[in-house]
């Protein structure tokens, strides 16, 4: 792998769990909890899948960035070139090139779960259908966090630049949150039409039996 591939690679990797974080943020606001779910409750027929589809989609760009083929792109594969070839990583020695991939190594079991639920529900390859792989939000949220810290780490290794996570995760928390925020306005103001409707019925109904 040359410098320019490997630069590549990362880039490739860091944008897809940048917008599988992005679904991540925009599913969090959508997710059917408390108040939020007498929100949505009128429009379910849209949100539900709108709302798995997030999920798959968020699961998947994650899963994908672990995948061990060595032929694909993954966060293992760019570490095993910069091992394999120290002038891809010349901002960085050896053993911080070893510490990187021993915080991968860290995760691995919950990259390994994540594989596993993404093969259950996207690709259907569950050998044991009745047992299914959970990870919970705090885990899946330091998994995240650590893949974006080990990119980071690798593309400053190379040539001292990192990624920029904030803009697509910002937008997709800000514009759901303003749908949502509109969505609920305007039902809002359609219950008050409906029970004003019904109120001025109910008087013209009133007097026409005085």
């Amino acid at each position: 792998m040359d410098d320019a591939e490997f630069k590549r690679q990362i880039n490739a990797i860091s944008q897809g769990i940048s917008q599988s974080e992005g679904s991540y943020a925009a599913w969090r606001e959508i997710k059917p909890i408390d108040e939020r779910r007498k929100r949505l409750n009128r429009w379910r027929g849209f949100f539900i899948p709108v709302q798995e589809s997030l999920r798959q989609t968020t699961l998947l760009g994650i899963a994908r960035a672990y995948d061990g083929d060595g032929r694909t792109m993954s966060v293992r594969n760019l570490i095993k070139a910069a091992v394999a070839d120290p002038a891809l990583t010349p901002h960085a020695n050896a053993k911080q090139i070893q510490e990187v991939e021993a915080r991968l190594d860290k995760i691995e079991p919950e990259l390994k779960k994540l594989a596993r639920m993404r093969n259950q529900e996207l690709a259907h390859q569950d050998a044991a259908p009745n047992r299914k792989e959970v990870l919970t939000t705090e885990e899946f949220d330091h998994v995240l966090s650590e893949l974006k810290g080990i990119l980071n780490d690798l593309s400053r290794a190379h040539d001292q630049s990192i990624f920029d996570w904030r803009m697509i995760v910002e937008d997709a928390e800000r514009d759901t949150k303003l749908l949502v925020d509109e969505l609920t306005i305007g039902a809002k103001e359609h219950s008050r039409k409906i029970l004003s409707d019904s109120q001025q019925t109910l008087r013209d109904i009133q007097g026409e039996s005085e």
